[in-house]
Formats: structure tokens, C-alpha cells, sequence
């Protein structure tokens, strides 16, 4: 039974790490960058083996606010989760991100690193400027065609002043 845990932490959380969807900074509580996974090597673009050892701020400046929260408040659970921040890339881009952070602690509770999820939201972000463009524009066909109803509803209106008009001179 050992033998098989020990396995399936050896094989099991490498291909985790190396399959997530998204950005993976492990940092010890100096900030330096211990382990990214190849999503995050993307975001970047810097090899993970040249961001290691690094400081993580390099990349997320608002990683510095992760770690303190980690080392004051180690067993609250999940720290900032859905934390909007920009995620530097080694050419002087930026991109959003949404960060998730979780404290790493030693057997005694105590931090010793962080775990920062960065999710790229660079497409949502996109998207919601592309459908804002497309409400605004809506917005606009929606003003002009009040106008347009309101002349309509006017002329119609004239019409049937017209009409009973036109009754009353044959009436009279």
C-alpha cells in the first residue's frame, strides 16, 4: 500500500500539474518561483526553467499581497480567490488574469509557499468588449426606432383628426 501511495504521488501530481488548464506559480514565502507548469511558460512566454527562482512579483505584482496573507493567515483556507490582477510576460505584454491562491503548509500549519492559479481572461475580456460594442449599437437601433414609431404613432394620430374632420365638413 505504501508503495502504491508513494507512486501515485510521483506519477499522479506531475501530470496534474503538467495537464492544468491554467497558469501554476508555486512560490516559497520569499516569492520565489519553485514550480510553474508549461501553461504557465506560455502566458509568459519565459521557459520555466528560466522563471525559476525568480520572483513571482516579476511576472504578478499582485502576488506580493498573496504572500503576506499566506504567512498571517496560513489556515484560513483559499486566500483572494477571484483576484483580478495582470499577468506580465517576458516581452513587456500584459494580460488579465483571475488568481487564486492557496497557502503550502508544513506539518506544524506553518506557511512555507503559496500556490497561485492564474486563469488567462484575456478572450472574456475581449468578448465582453465586443458584446458592449454590440449593446451600445442596439441601443442606438432601439433610440432610432422609438423616433420613428413616435412619428408613425403622430402621423396616425393626424390621420384620425383628418378623418373626423373631413366627417364633420360632409355632416355640415
Amino acid at each position: 500500500m505504501a508503495f502504491r501511495s508513494a507512486l501515485t504521488r510521483e506519477i499522479a501530481a506531475p501530470a496534474i500539474i503538467e495537464s492544468m488548464p491554467n497558469a501554476l506559480f508555486v512560490v516559497d514565502m520569499s516569492g520565489k518561483i519553485v514550480i510553474v507548469n508549461p501553461h504557465a511558460s506560455k502566458l509568459t512566454r519565459v521557459a520555466g526553467s528560466e522563471m525559476a527562482g525568480r520572483q513571482v512579483t516579476r511576472f504578478i505584482p499582485k502576488a506580493a499581497g498573496l504572500i503576506v496573507e499566506a504567512s498571517e493567515h496560513p489556515t484560513l483556507g483559499p486566500i483572494r480567490s477571484e483576484t483580478e490582477a495582470a499577468l506580465k510576460d517576458g516581452r513587456g505584454g500584459t494580460r488579465p488574469v483571475v488568481l487564486s491562491a492557496m497557502p503550502i503548509l508544513d506539518d506544524r500549519g506553518a506557511p512555507i509557499g503559496v500556490t497561485i492559479i492564474a486563469t488567462d481572461v484575456s478572450k472574456l475580456k475581449e468578448q465582453v468588449a465586443v458584446n458592449e460594442a454590440q449593446k451600445a449599437e442596439l441601443q442606438k437601433t432601439v433610440a432610432q426606432m422609438g423616433k420613428i414609431q413616435e412619428r408613425l404613432v403622430g402621423r396616425e394620430l393626424r390621420m384620425i383628426e383628418l378623418k373626423k374632420e373631413i366627417a364633420k365638413l360632409r355632416k355640415g
